[in-house]
């Protein structure tokens, strides 16, 4: 028989039962192979590091660090791997924002595995991938319109800031803000602020036109 190269696969997901079943799963592929497993952003840096996978699946809601941040840590510092996205999160607002950060793939958590397999072969490949069931809901990025809030630079915003001015052009309370990304409401309240004003933003109506204009909404 010709021998396989198989494809090396990076797990970074903060529950344990959810990268074991993911491994397992994973393994009955016969061109692929989990070549590490991390819980939390600063233990993927580590491992992609150390095992320099061809891709990392990363679950985008994490303690201490959202999927945006581990994304671009693990592409700075090893250009090489390809990261999917891996979530429950179907909103376009978030496969936008990891696009943006340098995932390659977003997937679905409730697809079926072979969504999962044909991301994973199609971003090692170098093609970028999102899932079936949301492609056409991902528009491309607009140009800010003259004179709107939003011409001032996303860049200055950290993905924490980026994340929660969206989730409040959303109109999600603080509370569920709070606990969609496991921080308390201090900080929920101070990060808005931050990122309001490193954004020049007065109101709520200034975060929902700012955020139109990203393609966040």
């Amino acid at each position: 028989m010709a021998c396989v190269t198989k494809l090396r696969i990076l797990i970074v997901d903060d529950h344990a039962l959810v990268r074991e079943g993911l491994k397992r799963l994973i393994h009955e592929q016969p061109d692929m192979l989990v070549v590490g497993e991390a819980g939390d952003g600063h233990e993927a840096l580590r491992v992609a590091e150390e095992c320099l996978p061809d891709v990392a699946l990363v679950d985008i809601w994490m303690p201490g660090m959202d999927g945006a941040r581990i994304t671009q840590m693990i592409t700075d510092a090893c250009p090489q791997v390809k990261v999917i996205a891996l979530t429950r999160h179907d909103d376009a607002g978030f496969v936008r924002q990891l696009l943006e950060a340098g995932a390659m793939g977003y997937v679905l958590k409730q697809s079926a595995l072979s969504e999962l397999t044909r991301a994973v072969r199609a971003v090692a490949a170098g093609q970028q991938f999102v899932d079936a069931s949301i492609r056409g809901t991902v528009p491309p990025s607009p140009d800010p319109a003259p004179g709107e809030p939003s011409a001032a630079p996303v860049v200055s915003l950290s993905s924490q800031e980026q994340t929660v001015l969206r989730l409040v052009a959303a109109a999600y309370s603080y509370q569920e803000i709070a606990a969609s990304l496991s921080i308390d409401m201090a900080e929920v309240l101070a990060t808005r602020s931050v990122a309001m004003a490193k954004a020049g933003l007065a109101t709520r109506t200034d975060v929902v036109h700012y955020a139109q204009a990203r393609g966040w909404l």
